[in-house]
């Protein structure tokens, strides 16, 4: 609990400071630094903050800088960030609706680099199968089957929900780039592979 309050204010505190030029160069290096120091049972924590919609920066420069932490932490934690990939996910897409062209590039470029991320990631993963016991664990959705559930189905979902058309045009932008970053061409995505986890689309 002690680890968990002082992660939690360390991350408030270097977001805080990527409102401000003189210390935004420290905040992203902080950041960094703190995920690449991560625990896999301390994702969690860090992305409740990050993705936590009661921290509206109010400069676009940090709200953009944000957004890209969440590249920096698929990268610094690989395979265990994967469980997070859905959070991440619906975190990028509450903010399709920033007014800010920027932010609404950096949503784009996030959506795409996860995408890549879960898709070329080794299908299969077990989260704790290898505990004692064997087996047992949680099974995580990767590889090409994650590609319409976990990005195509909900980036669908926001732009036939959405109510702001600056929130539909990057929506759709954000679509194109995952088609591009892992589409056939780039992922080998093997035909008939289903996009939706019931099976088909109308559910």
């Amino acid at each position: 609990m002690h680890d968990s309050m002082a992660l939690k204010q360390a991350v408030l505190l270097s977001l805080t400071r990527l409102g401000d030029n003189d210390t935004q160069r420290v905040a992203v290096h902080e950041l960094n630094a703190t995920i690449a120091a991560l625990s896999p049972d301390r994702i969690g924590v860090f992305l409740g903050i990050l993705c936590d919609d009661a921290f509206a920066a109010p400069k676009a420069s940090a709200r953009k800088e944000a957004l890209r932490l969440f590249a920096t932490l698929t990268k610094a934690q690989g395979e265990h960030a994967l469980p997070h990939v859905p959070r991440m996910v619906a975190a990028i897409s509450r903010r399709f609706k920033d007014p800010d062209s920027h932010v609404a590039d950096a949503c784009v470029d996030a959506m795409g680099t996860l995408a890549e991320f879960a898709v070329r990631s080794r299908p299969g993963f077990n989260l704790g199968g290898g505990g004692s016991g064997g087996g047992g664990g949680k099974s995580i959705m990767a590889g090409p089957e994650a590609l319409g559930a976990l990005f195509v189905r909900p980036l669908l979902d926001v732009i036939h929900e959405t109510n702001s058309r600056a929130g539909q045009d990057t929506a759709c932008r954000a679509l194109a780039r995952v088609f591009r970053r892992c589409g056939p061409d780039a992922a080998a995505v093997p035909a008939g592979t289903s996009w939706y986890l019931d099976g088909g689309p109308g559910r």
